[in-house]
């Protein structure tokens, strides 16, 4: 009689690259590697974090906010980038 054999419980999730020069953190108990956001977010996110864990805004608020920042960010800079090739087409 063959062993039964247990279904894999790896999530693969990615929705973009990450480029090779970005610095990244790996959280083993998930497998996941996340970005580190730059510099100037850093602080923003950090603080965001604290007054959540010291309770001054709850735990879903505090992840509501930091999902709309970066949609806002990542919208943002499509947007600079879309006038860019713009300007470099001549248009």
């Amino acid at each position: 009689m063959a062993p039964a054999s247990v279904p894999s419980t790896r999530v693969h999730v990615r929705s973009q690259s990450i480029p090779a020069e970005a610095p990244t953190v790996r959280l083993p108990v998930v497998g996941w590697t996340l970005p580190i956001p730059p510099g100037d977010e850093l602080p923003w996110i950090v603080g965001l974090a604290a007054m959540a864990a010291l309770s001054f805004i709850d735990w879903p608020v505090a992840i509501v906010v930091a999902v709309g920042h970066s949609i806002a960010v990542r919208s943002h800079n499509a947007d600079i980038r879309e006038l860019a090739e713009g300007i470099e087409a001549g248009i």
